[in-house]
């Protein structure tokens, strides 16, 4: 519950070059990003129970940095248009169960 809120539940706002991102629902700590340091984003559909999501990875040296998610984002596809005009489109990664449980806790 809570590695769902800090990495996947968060605010995010862009304002030129700057991602701001704030983690727990928007009430936990606030790191801002140069979007140019990361190396691009992934996307991955996250299958639900009713439905699928599509999540977003900023990625930088390897590592998911930032998830913005479309379960949590009601602005996702402008938040997502504004991002792939600003870095590179990384592609498409299957969903890995195993290893989204591992990024909980990292």
């Amino acid at each position: 519950f809570f590695g769902e809120l800090r990495t996947k539940a968060i605010k995010v706002s862009i304002k030129g070059n700057e991602l701001t991102v704030t983690n727990y629902l928007g009430l936990g700590t606030t790191t801002v990003y140069d979007i140019g340091q990361f190396d691009g984003l992934e996307t991955s559909i996250l299958p639900s129970e009713y439905s699928s999501y599509e999540y977003l990875y900023l990625m930088e040296k390897g590592k998911k940095t930032v998830k913005i998610s479309q379960f949590y984002h009601s602005n996702y596809k402008n938040l997502k248009v504004r991002l792939m005009k600003q870095t590179q489109n990384l592609g498409h990664k299957d969903y890995n169960l195993i290893q989204e449980i591992k990024e909980i806790f990292i």
